[in-house]
This record gives C-alpha cells, structure tokens and sequence, in this order.
C-alpha cells in the first residue's frame, strides 16, 4: 500500500511520464475492459493469452492484441511466454498511480470530490 501522509506527492520528470502513459492508456474503456478481463481469467484460474482476452471483452484479437500492446507499453500489463502463447499479468502498482494522483489532488484542495469523482468515473 502506498503512504498516503504526504499530502504534497511530487514526481520526477520520468515518474510524470510514466503517470501521463498510465492515464492515456486507461482512458479508453476498451482498454479497461482488457484490464478487466486479464484480472477475472487470473482469478478464474484460466489463462490470461490473447485468445481467451478477445473472447471475454468481444473484440477481434487483432484488436485486443492493439490494445495489450498499448497497455504492455504503459506498464499496466505483462506478458510471460509459456508453450500456448504469452500469458498476461496485471502491474497492480501501475494502476496505483492513478489512486495515487487522485488522492494527492483531492488531499490538496482539502476536499475528497476530485477522488469521488475519479472513483465514480471506473478509474
């Protein structure tokens, strides 16, 4: 769990970055979906290989595989090589930067609308 004392979080130019790729790619909702379905087939006990992704979320592979990609990329996702493919993992710590940026502006407004607003909104 991330110290939440420190009203006043600032990030490096790379951490900013890396906060501005986070957020772009889980701004789309096919994307959420994506990281929605990889955590349900981990937690199912299936595998979580681009077939399995396409088939929970409705999309075609090749558009899944876009949309991994683009979340593999943002640190959101991880793909290990097994002998059926590569299997996808979720970066829970990446998506704790989102919890994280909310919290650190609602905690410097003195108010907690910025996180209801952020938690209402799926992020």
């Amino acid at each position: 769990m991330t110290d939440r004392s420190d009203a006043a979080v600032t990030y490096s130019l790379g951490e900013t970055a890396q906060t501005t790729r986070i957020f772009s790619a889980h701004a789309n909702s096919e994307g959420r979906a994506i990281v929605d379905a990889v955590l349900q087939l981990a937690a199912s006990g299936s595998g979580s290989f681009i077939s399995e992704i396409a088939g929970a979320t409705h999309l075609s592979r090749f558009s899944a595989s876009r949309h991994l990609a683009v979340r593999r990329g943002a640190g959101i996702l991880s793909a290990e090589r097994s002998r059926s493919g590569f299997r996808h993992r979720v970066n829970v710590a990446a998506l704790t930067v989102i919890e994280d940026w909310a919290y650190s502006r609602a905690t410097r407004v003195g108010s907690t609308c910025l996180a209801g607003a952020v938690e209402e909104a799926g992020f």
